[in-house]
């Protein structure tokens, strides 16, 4: 077994749970092109979209993805990965995993798996809401 396969081995793709949040706002942060962001700076709007699943690498998140509306209102699937994890096959491999829950649990999606605007706007409101009271 090569080097690379046994790397690609040790990333541990799955859901996210709360207790994950402080992690993914942290990454979030930190990878800010404008560094508008401190650790507790300026408060989390609309663009930290809803996240879905994670990328974690010897017990630390290196990536996630997250459901966002862009400026057209469009949803889509947004990936943030750690600057030490810019890897193509994680990405692909998050961004499937992260289409594939959407699809199969209907998350934000109606019958004809079109996302739900409304929807992923009052969630992302929502979430980033009380993430800025926390």
């Amino acid at each position: 077994m090569s080097r690379q396969t046994r790397e690609q081995d040790q990333f541990i793709y799955r859901p996210v749970y709360l207790s994950d949040l402080k992690s993914i706002v942290k990454l979030y942060r930190e990878q800010q092109p404008d560094g508008r962001y401190s650790y507790r700076g300026e408060s989390l709007d609309a663009d930290f979209g809803i996240p879905l699943n994670i990328v974690e690498y010897n017990k630390k998140t290196v990536a996630y993805s997250a459901i966002c509306l862009d400026e057209k209102q469009q949803a889509s699937i947004r990936l943030v990965l750690d600057k030490t994890c810019a890897d193509e096959a994680v990405a692909t491999a998050l961004e499937e995993r992260s289409l594939y829950a959407c699809r199969h649990a209907h998350l934000f999606m109606d019958e004809e798996e079109h996302f739900e605007t409304e929807k992923i706007r009052h969630a992302i409101r929502t979430l980033t809401d009380w993430l800025n009271k926390c």
